[in-house]
């Protein structure tokens, strides 16, 4: 499943985005993948740019 949220960064660089993960048994080994991309004119041939990439296993307490 591919998800797309645009996000608003704050001018220098940074944009947050929360996630909020019910706490639940179900969820418990659960792979999330996300990156962010940015379009922007003139940064490269493409005219947009990548963060680099993460996973996220939810886990249980």
């Amino acid at each position: 499943m591919v998800c797309t949220e645009p996000t608003v960064g704050v001018g220098n660089g940074v944009a947050t985005r929360s996630l909020a993960i019910p706490s639940t048994v179900a969820l418990a080994g659960v792979q999330i993948f996300q990156q962010g991309f940015a379009i922007e004119p003139g940064a490269n041939a493409a005219g947009a740019l990548a963060s680099n990439g993460c996973e996220i296993i939810v886990g249980i307490r």
